[in-house]
């Protein structure tokens, strides 16, 4: 009973990096799609 915890507190705290990691990555690919477009705009 004692280890259920910790399994769920690890699980839970892997999901939340993978969140992270996949926030951050959206954000860089939306980051990068938009200057793609401002310097085809621009050019």
């Amino acid at each position: 009973m004692a280890q259920v915890p910790a399994t769920a507190r690890r699980v839970q705290k892997s999901n939340l990096l993978f969140g992270v990691h996949l926030f951050m990555l959206g954000s860089f690919v939306s980051l990068v799609g938009y200057l793609g477009v401002m310097c085809h705009h621009l050019h």
